[in-house]
């Protein structure tokens, strides 16, 4: 008679989906643009991170920001020159 065993440590995916869910938890009575600006808040506070930014490629040759939070304040949209490279 034997026994077979295994362990699997899921604390980087459990952390994963709490971060997710409380991003979308944060984020679910946003509407419109207001969605873009409570959205980049609330993942820079999930995720700790100074910043954050969406991006729309609206042609070949812009960006469009959709929202960035830089640690204080949410900045307006605006289009971004891309140069040469291509939006995919």
């Amino acid at each position: 008679m034997g026994v077979i065993g295994m362990v699997r440590d899921v604390t980087e995916r459990h952390i994963a989906e709490e971060r997710f869910r409380l991003i979308v938890v944060c984020t679910a009575a946003s509407i419109g643009t207001d969605f873009f600006q409570s959205l980049v808040r609330h993942m820079a506070a999930v995720l700790r991170a100074r910043y954050a930014f969406l991006t729309d490629c609206d042609d070949q040759k812009h960006r469009r920001l959709l929202a960035l939070w830089n640690h204080v304040a949410i900045r307006p949209h605006h289009l971004i020159g891309i140069g040469g490279a291509q939006c995919d």
